[in-house]
């Protein structure tokens, strides 16, 4: 029997999708979406991910750019 091993990891980890807000009642927003919080997750445990989407040249776009810069994430494919 043979036995097949897995290189480990390479680079950093690539992420495609989206970010936006959740807005509940009361006007309350928070920043997510399941691709971007899986970046942020990652950006937290220090893989420093390479997060790809786009946002709007609007207020809310600015906060997605301002979380990312306060958080030191990769802003470069956004």
């Amino acid at each position: 029997m043979s036995s097949t091993t897995t290189p480990p990891l390479q680079g950093r980890p690539l992420i495609y999708g989206e970010v936006l807000f959740d807005i509940f009642p009361g006007e309350k927003k928070v920043l997510g979406g399941a691709p971007f919080n899986v970046a942020w997750h990652l950006q937290a445990f220090g893989l420093a991910p390479q997060f790809i989407s786009r946002v709007g040249s609007d207020g809310r776009g600015e906060k997605v750019v301002g979380a990312m810069k306060t958080w030191g994430m990769d802003r470069s494919n956004l």
